[in-house]
């Protein structure tokens, strides 16, 4: 697993630094702004495209029908690309938090209990972000699959737009003031369904590229 990890590392070393001079420059730029809102959007941003240039570099260098013949099976390999995507993206969320530490610290723009909720969600919604992304790219490759990508969160974030348009009842409000008095049992109920679903979305990985040819 080690030897697949540093494998990725190392076909991408040129990106990695171009990623940290793009945190660096967001960082600097979010700090001028007085906003942590660049800093959340860029840690979506490494992570699909950690993710796409993995995959893009794999299927350039033939890399898959090589990995076939060492002695590993296909969920090491399957589980060597999660562990690098989730490593990229804690990478890039514990920068994107630190630095929004210091904003918070230096211009006070909302409290530090408020801040960490929405790092907290920013996080969350990263992580099944990239639970759907995933499988789709191994079903569809990275061509076919951004699009495919493209188009599932236009159709997620149109069906969110609906609900929060859509004229409140009774029953939504009394759903709202629950949340508000439960925001730790939720916070709770969300990290456990998120591994839950981030680990079936590495069981649907696995079962795609089982049944792949190379």
């Amino acid at each position: 697993m080690k030897g697949l990890l540093r494998k990725e590392f190392y076909t991408m070393q040129s990106q990695l630094r171009s990623w940290i001079l793009v945190v660096g420059v967001m960082s600097l730029y979010s700090v001028f702004m007085k906003s942590n809102s660049f800093l959340y959007m860029l840690i979506f941003v490494i992570s699909l495209m950690s993710a796409l240039s993995a995959f893009s570099n794999d299927q350039y260098n033939h890399w898959d029908g090589y990995a076939l013949a060492l002695p590993l099976n296909r969920r090491d390999v399957v589980k060597g690309r999660y562990l690098f995507v989730l490593s990229c993206m804690a990478f890039s969320s514990s920068a994107c938090l630190l630095i929004s530490l210091f904003i918070n610290l230096g211009i006070q723009e909302m409290e530090l209990q408020e801040m960490l909720y929405s790092f907290y969600f920013v996080v969350i919604a990263d992580l099944l972000y990239l639970a759907i992304s995933l499988p789709i790219l191994y079903q569809f490759g990275v061509e076919k699959g951004r699009y495919v990508i493209m188009a599932t969160f236009i159709g997620i974030f149109l069906l969110v737009y609906l609900v929060i348009r859509f004229p409140q009842s009774d029953a939504i409000q009394s759903v709202e003031g629950w949340i508000e008095g439960h925001f730790v049992l939720l916070e709770a109920a969300a990290t456990v369904l998120t591994a839950g679903f981030l680990y079936l979305s590495y069981r649907l990985s696995v079962c795609i590229y089982e049944k792949k040819e190379f």
